[in-house]
């Protein structure tokens, strides 16, 4: 085994970088690392130790151990407190690296080989970056994506995709071929979906003057299949959720409005077929909205408010709830649309499922009036809420018990009394206990405020009538 000596040295050791050492018989015992050696750093010790491990483990061709040795090295790369990329630029990993990538042709062995390498560049400075680069390290790992062995291209996948923000730093073009074709090669691949969503995810937001981006938009959509099987698509934006979300949005704001034009055209699909898709979908766009806040930004101004309606207009359980919801999340961008919810049979339903709809049903609907009366709040279609009945069907809905549930009901009884003072006599005195129990209860600020501010209204009323 070469072990490759003169990358790059640290204060106070003097080594000669225009000489390399290809030798098999030097051993990494006779290298000048008394400085380390020393070191009352634990973690540099322990290095040490498992960089020897390392190479002896793959000397011996013992996979489970070199595999080991490379996890342990990269829990130590990424420990911010110390400067450890300056002892693997020492110990020259890069270098061994670049050596055994290309001139080993074993799949199994390269691929620990290149999980080494993410570690290393994921880790490591610009130095190390172009150092990789100069020694034509990139053109190798694109090879790879001519392989046969799944695990070998998601690790080249992985690679590309996480230094193309590094060439568009430098200004020097990736030596990869990740053209729409290229690509397409292996999207059949199952277990690179989510790598290979990340690389197009890159390639859109680092190379934006692309003139076939239609293509990759297309590829992106070809490599999740929302069509044939959701359970891709899911968990393929799961996958880079968990990564860098902003960067991947492009692509996913393609993919979803694609996934729309699927999902929600009767032409195409059966009502059966529009109900189970869209539920899927919606429970998708739900979750982004609700735990991801550039989600909620970048989704809720361009959901398809006149599909919602329809599929709202559907009224079956659960996606009734769902629509609905999404509906008033998104209604505020959608006033000049509004019209057609005011037309439709879901906005004339609402009082009807606010008396016999499901308690998730119900909630959505409050959003949803609170929304429009936020929006459009001199609006004369919303005069059918400015009634009595329908003020005592939400104090009837007031339950101490459940406090997401009083809140909205107690926002919505807030506003509709200061539109309509005059429901404040329906405020009874079973409503002024469950607010007088909740103000006990919680110690949420927000309900608190509308507690005192509505029970103000109430005292003001009483003292008026007196």
């Amino acid at each position: 085994m070469a072990l490759i000596v003169g990358y790059k040295g640290v204060e106070g050791i003097d080594i000669d970088h225009s000489s390399l050492i290809h030798a098999d018989n030097v051993d990494i015992k006779d290298i000048p690392l008394n400085e380390f050696k020393m070191s009352e750093n634990l973690i540099e010790r322990a290095l040490l130790v498992e960089w020897e491990n390392l190479q002896m483990h793959y000397k011996n061709g013992n996979s489970e151990g070199f595999e080991k040795s490379s996890e342990i090295i990269a829990s130590y790369l990424f420990d911010k407190s110390h400067d450890i990329i300056k002892l693997v630029k020492f110990l020259d990993i890069p270098s061994f690296i670049v050596h055994e990538v290309k001139n080993d042709a074993d799949p199994k062995r390269l691929t620990q080989i290149l999980r080494l390498a993410i570690n290393i560049i994921t880790a490591g400075d610009q130095e190390v970056f172009l150092f990789f680069h100069q020694q034509n390290f990139f053109s190798c790992v694109d090879s790879f994506m001519n392989s046969q062995n799944t695990t070998l291209i998601t690790c080249a996948v992985i690679l590309i995709s996480s230094v193309l923000d590094d060439y568009v730093r430098i200004g020097v073009k990736p030596p990869f071929d990740f053209s729409p074709n290229k690509i397409s090669e292996v999207v059949d691949f199952f277990f690179i979906r989510g790598p290979l969503f990340c690389l197009l995810g890159n390639i859109l937001c680092e190379i934006p003057s692309l003139d076939n981006i239609n293509e990759y938009i297309q590829l992106g959509f070809n490599i999740l299949k929302p069509v044939d099987n959701y359970n891709r698509f899911f968990e393929g934006i799961d996958y880079v959720l968990h990564l860098d979300f902003p960067k991947f949005w492009p692509l996913i704001r393609a993919n979803l409005e694609l996934l729309y034009s699927f999902v929600f055209c009767k032409s195409l699909t059966s009502e059966n077929m529009i109900i189970s898709n869209s539920l899927n979908v919606m429970t998708l766009l739900n979750n982004l909205i609700e735990n991801y806040k550039v989600a909620k930004q970048e989704i809720v101004p361009n959901l398809p408010f006149k599909d919602l309606l329809m599929i709202a207009e559907i009224q079956k359980p659960k996606v009734l709830s769902l629509s609905i919801k999404l509906l008033a999340k998104t209604v505020k961008h959608h006033i000049f649309e509004a019209q057609i919810l005011f037309e439709s049979s879901v906005y004339h339903n609402i009082i009807d499922i606010f008396e016999n709809g499901q308690v998730d049903e119900k909630i959505s609907c409050m959003l949803l009036v609170l929304k429009l009366f936020d929006a459009l709040g001199d609006d004369g279609n919303l005069s059918i809420f400015l009634c009595n009945d329908f003020f005592q069907i939400l104090v009837d809905f007031i339950d101490p018990s459940l406090e997401k549930q009083f809140f909205s009901t107690l926002k919505l009884i807030n506003v509709l009394i200061n539109k309509q003072p005059e429901l404040i006599q329906c405020c009874d005195e079973s409503l002024i206990r469950s607010l007088e129990e909740m103000k006990i209860n919680t110690s949420n600020e927000k309900i608190l405020s509308y507690i005192t501010s509505v029970m103000k209204l109430i005292h003001d009323s009483q003292e008026n009538t007196f």
